[in-house]
């Protein structure tokens, strides 16, 4: 017998009777529960390539000076603690002896590649600005959705944990023993390990950020460094930090499919099928300090038009003025029995009588508004509606088909963000010269120096130091070091003055004429390295007022002709900089390192120390300052770095 052809039960409420008209109405009564507002869904998986993006960039930079060091090894000259795992892997771990470059291994696999600091800055910025936004629309999301508070710590959260700990692993021996294993019973939205695991990423991502800047803007925000412990500790952070990202993975993964589909699912849809009513009568009491059993008290409160109106609007077939399409509260009611199809949306057969909750029935007919009791602090009931299943399987496809999707273009951006030697290596072969990918980096990297541009400001001064603070300090020239016969020929000329004439001065002219002025300042090397270093020398404010440039000059072109490549040959150097940069009253033309003369590997007898830049703006063995009105070119800027190059 068809179901509209039954006659009518009395134990059914006429306006629920099956009908040619309301069964698809019956079939309706599907209970779920709103977890995730639409904005922490979309940020969340957004994390996945911004942060896959940050790792690989910011182990290449790591790479170009790492921070754990040790003297260099006698035998293979290592200094690097983790290319002494690469060679401990390549060596022990079978199917990697003949590795060609064994303490390369780890940065083979987990970075862009080799000698790619500038695409791999280039990048990190690029993920990072990305990866700031994405957490103002997390916490935005977490806001208007109050997921915030589910995310809170707890009083009782330590013993839970580990009742869950103990849970988990229990998990697979009951699995084998085929015996039951429960699941522990609490009243939120997380357990306890899922609440520290997703109250601790948060955290992790401002610190992140903050070190980062640190990082990166050690002399504008050093207030910022110095609350880390300086620029070196700052570097620490950051790593371990990243490290923490990873480590968070694997039991995170764990955590999702050991709860079941259901929890992977919310992630994506915003809902779930998990209707507990006691929980939430439970959470209640608690919110209003009520020691009466969850059955003697009202479990719901007052819906929200807005919550309503999420929903997709129910089909003309399907809706009946008689029974409303979708019931929200703020109760936690157990779904009616029923059988699921294949994408575990639960429905009714041809052969059953639906059944209602009346507990749910009445919840939704008489509220009872609890909000006036519960602290601001305290987590809410989450929301529930009751839905058609063709409505809960239109949005449930239209949802994963989006996060299909999204994962698709997540996967295609690798091969647009990847430089091609990175993507060669994974094996993905094909024409991977992309113009709008330089465009887009070089984008990146550009609003980074307005950035540093804005910061700036010529009456912040750069941290100085004691003498006893005074590092070591790396030759670190770009090529080959000069031979020192440019020495007894040295001169400085200057071009673009306002008188109009060309200007040539040696060392002795500069030190009669000038007041030589001492600082002990930090050297931030592009690499990741630094040092504090104490010198002397002139003002180059000073060199302005004695030799100033045309009216409209706003740059200082400074070159080195002496400066070598790696081979020995000739390879002029030249560096931008501001001219407000230039008068900043730190900024000398360096000609004393630690009370002695400069040495050839430092730039004798004249080198730029600029401490509110980057160490390749601070060039060596200077030849020649030539004053313009339009920003000349930039030596390093050329080949991918920044141009500003402002900390």
């Amino acid at each position: 017998m068809q179901l509209g052809s039954r006659p009518m039960s009395p134990s059914i409420p006429p306006q629920l009777e099956p009908n040619s008209t309301s069964t698809l109405l019956v079939q309706a009564g599907v209970l779920v529960v709103k977890r995730h507002h639409i904005l922490v869904r979309c940020s969340h998986w957004l994390n996945v390539p911004l942060l896959l993006g940050l790792i690989l960039s910011g182990i290449s930079i790591y790479w170009a000076s790492p921070i754990y060091q040790h003297k260099p090894d006698p035998v293979t000259g290592n200094f690097d603690v983790a290319a002494d795992i690469g060679i401990w892997m390549c060596g022990d771990v079978p199917g990697l002896h003949h590795y060609a470059s064994p303490p390369d291994w780890i940065y083979n696999h987990l970075s862009l590649g080799p000698g790619m600091l500038a695409p791999a800055l280039r990048l990190h910025w690029l993920c990072a600005y990305l990866f700031m936004l994405n957490g103002v629309v997390y916490v935005a999301g977490l806001v208007m959705g109050g997921g915030w508070r589910s995310l809170l710590p707890r009083r009782t959260d330590l013993v839970d944990a580990l009742r869950m700990l103990r849970y988990y692993l229990g998990v697979p021996f009951a699995k084998l023993t085929r015996r039951q294993w429960p699941h522990p019973e609490f009243s939120r939205k997380y357990n306890p390990l899922q609440r520290a695991a997703y109250f601790s990423v948060p955290v992790a991502g401002f610190l992140s950020v903050a070190t980062g800047w640190a990082i990166h803007k050690p002399m504008q925000l050093h207030l910022l460094a110095a609350l880390f412990g300086g620029f070196d500790a700052a570097r620490i952070w950051h790593f371990w930090l990243m490290w923490l990202f990873i480590f968070f993975v694997v039991p995170h993964v764990f955590l999702v499919f050991a709860d079941g589909w259901d929890t992977l699912r919310s992630m994506i849809v915003g809902w779930s099928t998990r209707v507990d009513r006691s929980g939430t009568i439970e959470m209640n009491n608690e919110e209003k300090g009520n020691s009466a059993e969850p059955t003697d008290i009202p479990s719901t409160g007052k819906g929200s038009e807005q919550d309503v109106a999420e929903l997709p609007a129910a089909d003309p077939e399907e809706t009946n003025p008689s029974v409303p399409t979708a019931i929200e509260t703020q109760a936690t009611v157990e779904a009616p029995s029923s059988q699921v199809d294949t994408d575990e949306t639960p429905s009714l057969s041809a052969n059953q009588v639906p059944q209602t909750d009346p507990v749910a029935v009445h919840a939704a007919a008489e509220p009872v508004d609890v909000k006036e009791h519960q602290s601001i602090f305290g987590e809410r009931p989450l929301p529930i509606v009751e839905v058609a299943p063709r409505i809960l399987r239109y949005r449930t496809r239209r949802d994963v088909w989006l996060f299909g999707a999204g994962a698709m273009a997540a996967a295609a951006s690798a091969k647009f963000f990847l430089l091609p030697a990175t993507l060669s290596r994974a094996g993905v072969r094909g024409d991977m010269s992309m113009p709008r990918k330089e465009w887009l980096l070089n984008k990146a990297i550009r609003v980074d120096d307005d950035v540093a541009e804005t910061l700036y400001s010529a009456n912040r001064m750069a941290p100085t130091y004691a003498k006893s603070q005074i590092t070591p300090i790396k030759n670190n020239y770009n090529g080959a070091t000069p031979d020192p016969a440019y020495i007894p020929e040295w001169r400085l000329t200057l071009d673009g003055l306002s008188s109009g004439l060309t200007v040539s001065l040696d060392i002795r002219a500069l030190l009669v004429h000038h007041q030589i002025h001492d600082q002990i300042t930090r050297l931030v090397c592009v690499e990741g390295w630094s040092a504090i270093a104490w010198w002397s020398g002139l003002k180059f404010d000073d060199l302005l007022h004695a030799y100033p440039p045309v009216s409209q000059a706003k740059w200082a072109q400074i070159d080195s002709s002496v400066n070598l490549d790696a081979n020995g040959n000739s390879d002029p150097y030249f560096v931008s900089i501001d001219l407000l940069t230039a008068q900043h009253p730190q900024t000398l033309l360096a000609t004393h390192l630690n009370g002695k003369p400069l040495t050839v590997e430092h730039g004798t007898p004249l080198r730029l120390l600029v401490p509110v830049k980057l160490g390749l703006k601070n060039i060596k063995a200077i030849t020649r300052i030539t004053y313009t009105k339009d920003e000349p070119p930039d030596y390093w800027a050329k080949r991918g770095y920044s141009r500003y190059d402002g900390i």
